[in-house]
């Protein structure tokens, strides 16, 4: 099979561009500003938190050959060395939560013992220091090959289970909330020659009960399937329903990507021939109750290894990110809110096995962090809001002013409109001259307000909102 390149069409209203399809640049802003970090080892998965409890956000690196490595973050996108903890051999993935439910992150990795496939899971507390010293293993019943685990509440009783994809299905691990995990269903969804699958959790039929999504391949190429389970609530689920997608998949997300209340799928993929040289972001639009349609591909570059969904421009639009394994490239895709997709913004960092979403620099805009990188979003702003006089006598006006500046040096000035809010109520919006904007209010009634000063942002710059200003009114 060879790939369409000859006929290439664009659809500039939605500013769609699908696999086979040369579009429009992709919107101003992005992730130009990258910063690298090292560890002692190659990551393959990592994950972004506040390991520490400082405010600022820390990555954990995990490696094949059982290392977990943690840098704590400076707040400005910097990050320390990195403190390395053991955890299983065949390390593969890796999550974050509160498993124990003692407000602090604890981290949890997959790991399918190599050739040997004995699969376990390396559950490692955190003490909220930073530190990591103590990890608990356990054996996954079937453990064939385990390839890859999310985290949900299966059985609907407020504590965090377990979805494990092996090699023909995948595993159920119902969580007590204390931390300790226990097998209780087994689901075939494949057979014993197929390729270990990827899988996802959320409501994928509106029930109320969460759900899986679970790939799986089989023999020859381009075979892949999507089985959906759906969940009966109390941890077990009912027969797998097939959708088939004509592609290799290499990973899966679940997200809704059109904004219509129901959950959609996301694959990385590719048409392989000999080997995935042309990577695609496959978009499966859910219905609501389960099925999904046909699925529209968006090219990625090499067959991406991880994606991630996140609002990364801050427009209340849900974006797509894939990271390449082969070459370090990270591909973002602006979402338009209606399920399609702008033109990939290709960035380049140092290695991105893994990929995450975090605020490493404090400016309330994501960042992007692979298993090499720090991309800073250059679209993010520092607000700086003060209010005079303060206090103030009942009728006087009251000056609101806003300063705002990019968070990161690009030679460019915010521009655009800003609101100012006394809570929910707006007081009025001004526009910003050399990044500042000001409005004065004499409708305050006596008491304390909570004035905020929302940005809505430019071409440049993605919307922010302030800390509070508390007025005193006298």
């Amino acid at each position: 099979m060879r790939f369409p390149i000859e006929k290439r069409l664009c659809t500039p209203a939605l500013m769609a561009c699908v696999f086979g399809m040369t579009c429009l640049p992709a919107a101003a802003g992005g992730f130009n500003k990258r910063l690298d970090y090292s560890v002692s080892f190659s990551p393959s998965s990592i994950v972004v938190g506040d390991f520490n409890q400082d405010h600022k956000a820390d990555v954990a690196a995990l490696d094949f050959y059982g290392h977990v490595g943690i840098l704590l973050g400076n707040g400005d996108g910097t990050l320390q060395t990195d403190v390395e903890y053991g955890t299983g051999y065949g390390s593969i993935d890796m999550l974050k939560l509160d498993f124990n439910r003692d407000g602090k992150i604890d981290l949890i990795t997959l790991n399918d013992g190599s050739d040997q496939c004995f699969g376990s899971i390396t559950l490692l507390p955190g003490t909220g220091n930073g530190t990591f010293p103590k990890h608990k293993d356990l054996a996954v019943q079937r453990g064939l090959c385990s390839s890859s685990m999310t985290a949900a509440d299966l059985n609907h009783d407020g504590k965090m289970d377990l979805a494990v994809a092996d090699q023909i299905g995948v595993s159920v691990l119902l969580g007590n909330g204390s931390g300790i995990f226990h097998d209780f269903y087994d689901y075939p969804v494949g057979d014993p020659t197929s390729g270990g699958g990827q899988v996802a959790a959320g409501d994928l039929n509106g029930d109320g009960y969460q759900d899986l999504a679970v790939t799986w391949t089989t023999p020859p190429y381009n075979n892949d399937r999507i089985s959906i389970l759906l969940g009966n609530g109390d941890g077990s689920f009912g027969p797998p329903a097939d959708l088939a997608t004509g592609l290799t998949l290499s990973s899966l997300l679940a997200a809704d990507f059109n904004g219509d209340g129901h959950l959609d799928l996301a694959a990385g993929s590719c048409v392989r021939v000999s080997v995935c040289k042309n990577g695609l972001a496959s978009i499966f639009l859910g219905n609501g109750d389960g099925i999904f349609q046909p699925h529209v591909d968006y090219a990625v570059g090499v067959l991406p290894g991880r994606l991630v969904a996140g609002d990364v421009n801050q427009d209340g639009q849900v974006d797509l990110v894939a990271a390449n394994y082969v070459g370090g490239a990270v591909h973002v895709l602006l979402g338009n809110g209606d399920g399609t997709f702008q033109p990939p913004a290709t960035y380049q960092t140092s290695s991105a096995g893994g990929l995450a979403i975090g605020d490493m620099n404090g400016d309330g805009s994501p960042d992007l962090v692979t298993s090499g990188s720090v991309l800073l979003n250059t679209g993010g702003t520092w607000l700086s809001a003060t209010s005079s006089p303060n206090p103030s006598a009942v009728g006087d006006p009251v000056t609101l002013t806003i300063t705002v500046t990019g968070s990161v040096q690009t030679g460019t000035v915010p521009g655009g409109k800003v609101i100012f809010l006394d809570g929910k109520t707006a007081l009025g919006n001004a526009l910003l001259t050399n990044g500042q904007a000001s409005l004065t209010t004499s409708t305050l009634s006596e008491g304390t307000h909570l004035i905020r000063a929302k940005y809505l942002g430019d071409t440049s710059f993605n919307p922010h909102t302030s800390q509070p200003i508390l007025q005193a009114v006298q």
